[in-house]
């Protein structure tokens, strides 16, 4: 006999609301697949980015188009009616569940790409939590865990995408947008309606993805939208976490961080931000486009307060099961940080170097 799974779908949300009801869905008890599309348009950072790095916030001020994080991992997203948003909410506990990043991210992958092979698009997973159409990037995978186990798996399908907005909403200066660099970011990305070829409704698409879960999930779905004592959570959440300064802008560095370093790796890009004090590492802020969060932040507090030692650090990242690339990109922020200031003292925000874009 077939599990159920509650199944929700609902479009043009509020970018506080749509991510408040994704984490407050953790809380249901029940497997969840929501499938909706955010108001255009908002810009959305992974938990680990950023903002200030990431995202214009001048233009998208300018522009009315919100801004906000998201609980899971990954980079920078512009979401609106074309991009079609994917929410799994289930619980490692369950016997046949996946428990580890990476086979979250393969399970609920090969269902989103059997949803596409419906519409006649392949897919296949690459660079861990990407879904790619012939080398060109359709969906980014992004997931997130609480101390019960519940996880919620987030998912942004190209169905359309505005590449010129994309393009001004991430922080790009407008200068350096160029024909040649939007040539280049079309040809790294594609969407649904371009690889079939025709405006296809998104109504169409996300029947698809439907129909592509319940085939790879051997499920069925009972639709039972947000109620209205549901989004009394919701909005306490809303309220509490989306619309508060304290999240939003929660991985701004503080004034007095002064290393810095930024590293591309097959992981994703990593940006490092790191206080000294003397020999020890104050604070620590590990940021980036990549998927990982429960092993990044122990990473942060087990290096917390440690020496700045090459042996402490490669150990600290080896004993959380992190790529050496993690490793290397703090130690990349510990040479900043001497070279910036070889006594340990903390420099002005305004007069300490800045070695990266």
């Amino acid at each position: 006999m077939k599990s159920t799974w509650r199944y929700i779908e609902s479009d043009g949300v509020a970018h506080s609301t749509g991510l408040a009801a994704d984490e407050w869905l953790m809380t249901a008890g029940e497997p969840v697949l929501r499938l909706y599309t955010y108001r255009s348009h908002c810009a959305l950072v992974g938990k680990f980015q950023n903002l200030e790095a990431e995202i214009d916030l001048d233009f998208c001020r300018e522009a009315d188009i919100g801004v906000n994080r998201r609980p899971t991992g990954g980079g920078a997203i512009l979401m609106g009616e074309g991009q079609l948003g994917i929410a799994v909410i289930h619980s490692s506990r369950v016997a046949g569940v996946p428990q580890h990043p990476k086979e979250i991210f393969a399970r609920y992958g090969r269902a989103i790409m059997a949803g596409l092979e419906r519409l006649g698009v392949r897919g296949d997973l690459e660079a861990k939590n990407d879904i790619r159409v012939a080398g060109r990037k359709i969906a980014g995978l992004g997931v997130c865990r609480d101390e019960s186990g519940t996880f919620l798996f987030h998912t942004s399908l190209l169905v359309d995408l505005d590449v010129d907005l994309m393009l001004r909403v991430l922080k790009i200066p407008a200068e350096k947008i160029s024909d040649k660099l939007r040539a280049r970011v079309a040809d790294n990305l594609t969407t649904v309606r371009r690889e079939v070829g025709r405006p296809m409704p998104m109504a169409e698409v996300r029947e698809a993805i439907r129909e592509g879960f319940a085939a790879a999930e051997g499920v069925r779905f009972e639709r039972r939208d947000v109620s209205t004592d549901e989004m009394d959570g919701v909005r306490r959440l809303e309220e509490e976490k989306y619309l508060q300064p304290s999240w939003v802008d929660r991985r701004v560095p503080s004034p007095d961080t002064n290393g810095r370093s930024i590293r591309k790796t097959p992981q994703g890009l990593l940006r490092l931000y790191l206080a000294l004090a003397g020999e020890h590492i104050k604070d620590i802020a590990i940021t980036g486009d990549f998927a990982e969060d429960e092993a990044v932040g122990a990473l942060e507090k087990r290096l917390a307060s440690a020496r700045a030692d090459e042996s402490v650090i490669r150990d600290a990242v080896s004993a959380e099961g992190l790529p050496a690339d993690f490793a290397a990109a703090i130690l990349d922020a510990v040479a900043d940080a001497r070279r910036s200031n070889p006594y340990g003292c903390f420099l002005d925000a305004k007069t300490g170097s800045d070695n990266f874009s």
